[in-house]
């Protein structure tokens, strides 16, 4: 019996041995392993630049932390794009329509695979979307008209040259300008595109042909 006893205790304490180190490195896994994460969360006005976790938010918005196949989340304030970039697989998702903006600094957003984007401001952009398409209470204005090979400007907001699918759902579209669809501009080649409940304002178009007197086409949409 004293045997028995004796080995139990023996057991016990190389179990504690054991399990210690196990729960001390279980403790300490607090290293975010960016290569893993696909969800990252910005907040410009936290009062330090955490790891993009939801409650340590990324406080600077730069290109090296949007990532292909990745969702980025954005809190109220305006995140400014240093460059142009080209992103396959993303999304956008923000507080707020009216309060949290994605600024592209006047540089070109080339979209490939799937682009979600919910709840902000796009501006200031030239997006063009050779993928899929999907927007949701998004206001997209001010954005840069796609120059094409014939030197004219095409699609205001989005030039949908190729894309699987556009699907825009209570979104408003407003002070864009092209000469070819003052909005958007949509190729044969797209093939199935849907607007629910959206809104289109003061789009314009123009050209600088003297001979065309009625100025572009497309005010809204040019399919």
């Amino acid at each position: 019996r004293d045997a028995i006893q004796y080995n139990l205790k023996t057991l016990m304490f190389i179990c504690l041995i054991i399990s210690i180190p196990a729960t001390f490195a279980q403790d300490n896994q607090t290293i975010t392993d960016e290569d893993n994460v696909t969800d990252y969360y910005f907040d410009v006005n936290a009062d330090s630049d955490g790891n993009g976790l939801k409650d340590t938010p990324f406080k600077n918005f730069t290109d090296v932390r949007v990532k292909d196949n990745t969702t980025s989340h954005l809190a109220s304030g305006e995140y400014i794009f240093e460059k142009s970039r080209e992103f396959s697989n993303v999304s956008f998702y923000g507080h707020n329509p009216h309060d949290t903006i994605l600024n592209g600094n006047g540089s070109a957003l080339t979209i490939k695979g799937i682009a979600n984007f919910r709840n902000l401001t796009l501006t200031n952009f030239k997006i063009s979307n050779v993928g899929e398409l999907n927007a949701f209470s998004t206001f997209f204005t001010q954005l840069i008209a796609t120059k094409t090979s014939y030197n004219n400007t095409w699609g205001g907001a989005i030039y949908a040259e190729s894309n699987k699918n556009i699907y825009l759902d209570n979104c408003t579209f407003f002070d864009n300008h092209a000469e070819y669809g003052g909005a958007i501009y949509v190729n044969q080649s797209c093939s199935n595109f849907t607007f629910v409940d959206c809104l289109f304002k003061n789009n314009t178009v123009f050209t600088d042909n003297p001979n065309i007197n009625d100025g572009g086409f497309g005010g809204a949409v040019y399919i």
